[in-house]
């Protein structure tokens, strides 16, 4: 009885070492658990592998062409019902590469990933492109049954040039033309270039691409596109260009400053609301035109403020408001001006001494360098460092 036992115990070891949650133990997540007297590996659907929980309810026996233990070359597998002796379930009947069955497909490498998919190198290609595919799960991998095409940016001197957007979009659209030569059935294409090799991890992601596009079904033009590279790059143009402009534009507000030694630059607001604080000193004001009251005159408030802190600008002409905003050095006159239809019938006055139009509503030339974290102190005496 105890021998029995033991030659029970011995058996169930032995399907145990062939089973799927063994081989995945050991890492080889998809290999086929092998019948007796099959040493040679092959790839297996997950269906074949997988069924019947911790155990598959299938082995593989391969005869055929066979490369360091893995099925290369023509042969023939067949699947068989583990607990039904000499039942055959499938037979598969062609070319394997890389353990994998290819058919009659034009596949000369081929690398398994976990959930039934695989990443097909197409021959030629330069950049190098690759298919993701999906097996049927029932025989051959089926090539064409592309999840995504991927692209290769490669190294050296030959290499993709990603920061260039027209090089990479063309390289792209070359890619979707092999493709469609190959699998002239492909829908809609999803796209991923990366600087290369393609190394799925662990899990089988292929993660982080450089660019990502996609093509419409029977069609080679891009219909999204998006390039990290590129991006980065016009990116990094653009926030030099703004320095550069705002340096510009803080160079242009600080010599108007000295050139005129204002004493502060203010708000409209509070000058309206106390100008005695700043009587017969030298300000600068940026403004915006309400109204002409003369050809010299004109009611004016502050571009920042919405409503309120109207004044009487003097000393201008017409043509200094032609685009309704200006940059203004001026002198607060030491007594508000009487002024029909207007707050208590008396307003602030002061008397331009040079008025400079702006080139947009925001004054941007004068006042782009204040997005550089050095803020104006409105009202507070002018500071020069």
């Amino acid at each position: 009885m105890n021998m029995r036992l033991g030659m029970i115990a011995a058996a169930l070891l032995s399907m145990a070492a062939l089973s799927p949650a063994h081989a995945q133990r050991q890492g080889n997540t998809q290999w086929a658990a092998n019948a007796p007297g099959s040493s040679c590996k092959v790839w297996g659907p997950s269906m074949l592998i997988s069924a019947g929980g911790d155990q598959s309810d299938y082995l593989m026996r391969y005869q055929g062409a066979c490369k360091d233990g893995v099925a290369n070359g023509a042969g023939t597998a067949t699947w068989l019902y583990r607990w039904v002796d000499g039942k055959v379930h499938s037979t598969w009947k062609g070319n394997f590469v890389n353990g994998i069955f290819v058919g009659q497909q034009p596949v000369r490498s081929v690398t398994g990933m976990p959930g039934d998919r695989f990443l097909i190198p197409l021959e030629g290609t330069a950049p190098r492109v690759l298919l993701l595919s999906r097996s049927e799960q029932t025989g051959a991998l089926d090539m064409c049954k592309i999840e995504k095409v991927f692209v290769e940016a490669g190294t050296g001197p030959n290499a993709l040039d990603l920061e260039n957007d027209d090089a990479t979009k063309a390289a792209l659209s070359q890619a979707v033309d092999v493709v469609r030569k190959q699998c002239p059935q492909a829908g809609r294409l999803s796209l991923e270039v990366y600087a290369g090799p393609i190394q799925p991890d662990a899990n089988g992601r292929i993660q982080n691409p450089l660019v990502t596009a996609a093509v419409r079904e029977d069609d080679s033009a891009l219909a999204s596109y998006n390039n990290r590279n590129s991006d980065a790059k016009r990116r990094a143009v653009q926030t030099a260009a703004r320095a550069e402009q705002d340096a510009v534009s803080r160079t242009r507000f600080m010599d108007f400053s000295r050139r005129h030694a204002l004493s502060t630059w203010a708000l409209s607001s509070q000058l309206d609301e106390n100008p005695f604080l700043f009587s017969g000193q030298r300000v600068g004001l940026m403004l915006q035109l309400e109204r002409m009251v003369s050809p010299n005159q004109a009611i004016v408030r502050d571009l920042r403020e919405r409503a309120g802190g109207s004044l009487l600008l003097t000393g201008i002409t017409p043509e200094t408001f032609r685009g309704s905003y200006a940059v203004v050095a001026a002198t607060v006159a030491p007594q508000r001006a009487k002024l029909e239809n207007t707050y208590r019938g008396e307003i602030t006055e002061v008397q331009a001494i040079e008025a400079l139009p702006c080139a947009d509503r925001y004054c941007q030339e004068w006042t782009g360098w204040m997005r550089l974290g050095e803020p104006l102190a409105w009202g507070k005496p002018m500071r020069w460092d």
